[in-house]
């Protein structure tokens, strides 16, 4: 049962996984960005903080699955999300050219489902409904 369970769990990361070679085709001219509302609030360590962006040309969604590029706080992370279950998994993470799209971009190490923050339900919420 517990094999069972692991297997399952899987499953998500293997449709984000093939869907990747589509994002990068819909990226080969780069990627066009979206603000996500209510993502620049200001604080005590950075008063003047850019909002979020998602690539609204690269964005594939399967059923409640959805792989997307994201601009966070200037990293490029690029997230599989589940809308239903707002939940998130970190494939990539890169940095950005002078024009801003992805370079440099690695896998990110030893990642797990995980459950959205209040910022990051935000930017899931914009990339699900696209």
């Amino acid at each position: 049962m517990k094999a069972f369970s692991k297997l399952i769990s899987t499953i998500p990361i293997v449709i984000a996984l093939t869907l990747l070679p589509s994002t990068r085709v819909n990226a080969r001219y780069g990627i066009r960005w979206k603000t996500v509302p209510g993502t620049a609030i200001p604080n005590n360590m950075n008063p003047k903080p850019q909002p979020a962006y998602i690539g609204t040309n690269t964005k594939i969604r399967r059923g409640e699955m959805v792989v997307f590029d994201a601009y966070v706080d200037g990293q490029y992370v690029l997230y599989a999300g589940n809308c239903n279950k707002k939940t998130l998994y970190r494939l990539a993470i890169g940095s950005f050219d002078n024009q801003r799209q992805p370079r440099k971009i690695r896998p990110y190490p030893n990642e797990k489902w995980f459950q959205a923050s209040k910022f990051q339900t935000k930017v899931l919420k914009a990339a699900c409904s696209l």
